[in-house]
């Protein structure tokens, strides 16, 4: 059903996503834990969207909508330096570059529910962290423009 370097072993059946919206919709008048929420005035401040460790680590987008996601992520991180981390990158972009960044991110949980990705924000700029199981790195690596990785 999938091409090889798309898929790896099924582990788990289910799935789940956070929607990105619900970790934007809080208030700053919203009293809650840090672990509840986050504020975008808080220096760091992060915001998840994680993926089920029940997810298959397979990809449910087929033909022309795979390669159309790859491109759109190729297009945002066009030029950006990566940075390698354990089961994952690094990748710091401008605060203009947030919202589209988000809108990927979700989608990308609702066809690779096995990634998890963090948004770190620092004032005009923010972190993104995409992290992968093992057996998805070759996944992740499609996702990733390769002229611009550095070495952790």
């Amino acid at each position: 059903m999938f091409p090889a370097h798309r898929t790896a072993p099924l582990q788990h059946p289910h799935t789940c996503c956070t929607p990105v919206g619900a970790l934007l919709a809080h208030d700053e008048d919203t009293s809650c834990a840090d672990d509840c929420c986050t504020s975008l005035d808080r220096p760091h401040a992060t915001l998840s969207i994680v993926a089920s460790a029940s997810a298959p680590t397979a990809c449910t987008l087929v033909g022309t909508d795979h390669d159309e996601r790859v491109s759109d992520w190729h297009h945002l991180l066009a030029g950006v330096a990566q940075t390698k981390v354990p089961g994952g990158v690094n990748i710091t972009l401008p605060m203009t570059a947030l919202e589209q960044t988000a809108t990927l991110a979700t989608a990308e949980q609702a066809c690779c529910g096995f990634y998890t990705f963090h948004l770190d924000l620092h004032g005009t700029t923010f972190t993104l962290t995409i992290i992968a199981p093992p057996q998805a790195h070759p996944m992740l690596e499609d996702l990733l423009p390769t002229q611009q990785t550095a070495p952790s």
